[in-house]
């Protein structure tokens, strides 16, 4: 089998694996929705607390 075939396989699979298992992993179950029910969390621009 010729080197290049395995390199570019490597460079294919490689970022769609880790794109997929972080994905899954590290963003399972949040969503920007999410942040809505703590408004103290969100900030916002030109109002403060005060």
């Amino acid at each position: 089998m010729p080197v290049a075939i395995p390199i570019l396989l490597t460079c294919i699979l490689l970022p769609v694996v880790n794109f997929v298992v972080l994905e899954r992993w590290i963003f399972s179950g949040r969503s920007v929705a999410g942040l809505g029910r703590d408004t103290k969390r969100v900030p916002v621009l030109g109002k403060s607390d005060a």
